[in-house]
């Protein structure tokens, strides 16, 4: 047998093993995914038993392997510099830092803020919007825009709730109003496996002590603050809706 000929059967099983070995991983990480079925159906056993109704197809009968974030919220200082340019004296009123300039004026507190100018609001878009925002210095690059003028922070394709931001603008483009909880994000490498709403069944009997009918429950990130760094990781949580149109998030 000539040389080439040993050398291309040597290829193709190299090739065929690694296609093997691959598939034999994806199966493995999609069967360590899966929820037991005991597992689920306990689940709704409890929150049934609670009298907190829940329709079997809301239960996710997978864990989730999310990536974590971290970023922080500007300061008021740089919330000066973008919509005034300068960096203006603040007064304060309770928990609240109010810059004045020209008619317009900026408020702070904690993690929102909101701007108000002069011109009067127009309808417009998605695109003006966003453009307004960027040239601000904000970073739009994970917002989803829910067509009324607001956006919500999505990470990893997932919402962080409470997130949001409001903005109108005049028919120059120039932003007229501002109201947004806003913060800059940092990609973090860190993975986090088995994620799952039932290990939080019994914040959820705690929740709805009087009984409840879930409607939707939603994966996502909520924010949590480090005391000593001052910074925020986006952590995986769930929000959960009831009848009646309650939400609660859940970590």
């Amino acid at each position: 047998m000539r040389w080439s000929t040993v050398k291309n059967l040597m290829l193709g099983l190299l090739i065929a093993m690694n296609i093997f070995m691959t598939g034999a991983s994806v199966l493995k990480r999609v069967e360590s995914e899966r929820i037991p079925p005991l597992v689920a159906a306990a689940a709704a056993d409890a929150l049934n038993n609670n009298g907190i109704k829940c329709a079997p197809g809301l239960l996710p009968d997978r864990y989730l392997t999310v990536r974590t974030f971290s970023g922080g919220f500007p300061t008021a200082i740089e919330l000066s510099r973008m919509f005034f340019g300068e960096e203006l004296a603040f007064q304060t009123e309770g928990r609240t830092l109010i810059a004045r300039h020209d008619g317009a004026e900026l408020r702070v507190e904690d993690t929102r803020f909101s701007y108000t100018g002069g011109g009067e609001p127009v309808k417009a878009d998605e695109k003006a919007l966003r453009r307004a925002m960027e040239e601000l210095g904000l970073d739009m690059s994970r917002a989803g825009y829910d067509g009324n003028g607001e956006f919500a922070l999505i990470c990893d394709g997932r919402p962080v709730f409470g997130m949001y931001l409001r903005a109108a603008i005049d028919g120059d483009g120039n932003v007229v109003s501002v109201e947004a909880s806003w913060p800059g994000v940092d990609f973090a490498d860190r993975r986090r496996s088995g994620i799952s709403i039932i290990d939080h069944i019994p914040e959820m009997l705690e929740l709805f002590p009087d009984g409840a009918t879930v409607k939707n429950l939603e994966a996502g990130y909520t924010l949590v603050r480090n005391e000593n760094t001052e910074t925020y990781s986006f952590e995986p949580a769930w929000r959960v809706t009831v009848d009646g149109g309650r939400t609660e998030i859940i970590s």
